[in-house]
């Protein structure tokens, strides 16, 4: 994998700006989010959809695994196993993020790999890309 960049944000507004000039290398891309429970992934997703005027409310799919968006399909693979072939008609044409992602990374073949740390007054981003 290779660094494509890492920064520290203090909020929302923060991800927003500092994600905005990676919207078009994300498009139609499938990407893994990494982090501990309450890291930050999926208000990485809100952010996102804001970025792309998604209007829905997002909210995190953990029960029904995925939750789909104009152009964007949001997948929360924490409590499931096995592959993804059910869904993958979905992932045509659209950015697609999942949540714990490296739970199916034998499944799926990411572009890129998104670990989220939080930290006590900031979030830390690391974006890789994958090879």
């Amino acid at each position: 994998m290779k660094l494509v960049s890492e920064f520290k944000v203090k909020d929302k507004k923060e991800l927003e700006v500092n994600l905005k000039p990676f919207l078009n290398l994300f498009l139609h891309k499938k990407i893994s989010l990494e982090g501990n429970l309450g890291a930050g992934k999926t208000t990485f997703v809100q952010v996102f959809a804001k970025i792309l005027n998604i209007k829905e409310v997002i909210t995190s799919p953990t029960f029904n695994i995925m939750k789909t968006y104009e152009n964007l399909v949001h997948m929360d693979v924490y409590n499931h196993q096995g592959d993804l072939d059910f869904y993958e008609d979905y992932f045509d044409n659209n950015t697609v993020l999942i949540e714990w992602g490296s739970r199916v990374k034998n499944y799926i073949n990411f572009d890129f790999v998104i670990y989220i740390n939080k930290g006590n007054d900031f979030y830390n981003y690391k974006i890789m890309q994958v090879n």
